[in-house]
């Protein structure tokens, strides 16, 4: 999702798929955006609960413009820490999907509570998927599904998304890309930079080594 200062667009070679304030791009779709003023993207993981439900809102298209007045009087301009940025975006979420239900609280399992505290801890070591199987004790099949019922996401997602975090944490922190990314568990900067571009579509020094 995209939220522009000013009209922004969204191409496709030569088609335009989008003009105006706030958009959401559907997963995977070819684009070349164009922007106005600043901007304010969120990335969602299309196989969480809240993915699935863009999902939902989106209805097959590549992109949905949306109307301006969902974020007129939202202060998204003033908002400097991810704590207010979370807020502001639950905020736009519920105006946009009234009628979805949140989720209700999940007790998270204690086994899979182990596995997501083992890999917070250890996210620089390889976790394969064995180790947090026994870790859990559970059988692999079990430990995948029963996560991606409780967390949202599955387990490697979950892996791969906290990686990405601990190392742009650390670029931001002023670490080189090559120590950020073995802090985060990556092989090399090169396997840093590759994972981030497939993620979300540009170069990790394009916007954090700024």
């Amino acid at each position: 999702m995209v939220i522009s200062e000013g009209p922004c667009e969204f191409w496709n070679g030569s088609e335009r798929l989008h003009r105006g304030r706030v958009a959401l791009l559907g997963a995977d779709v070819p684009h070349r955006f164009v922007g106005n003023g600043w901007q304010w993207f969120v990335y969602v993981e299309p196989e969480s609960r809240l993915g699935w439900n863009l999902a939902q809102c989106l209805n097959g298209q590549p992109v949905l413009s949306l109307s301006d007045e969902l974020v007129a009087d939202l202060p998204v301009a003033e908002a400097a820490t991810t704590g207010e940025l979370t807020l502001l975006f639950g905020r736009l979420i519920r105006r946009l999907m009234p009628d979805v239900v949140p989720a209700l609280a999940v007790n998270v399992d204690e086994r899979i509570d182990s596995v997501l505290d083992y890999v917070k801890t250890h996210i620089d070591d390889p976790l394969p998927l064995g180790q947090l199987t026994e870790i859990a004790c559970l059988s692999e099949g079990r430990l995948m599904h029963l996560f991606k019922e409780q967390v949202g996401i599955p387990i490697r997602k979950y892996i791969l998304w906290s990686r990405l975090q601990v190392s742009v944490k650390h670029v931001l922190q002023g670490q080189n890309l090559t120590g950020a990314a073995h802090s985060g568990g990556f092989a090399d900067s090169a396997h840093f930079s590759r994972t981030f571009s497939e993620m979300f579509g540009i170069r990790p020094s394009d916007v954090l080594l700024k």
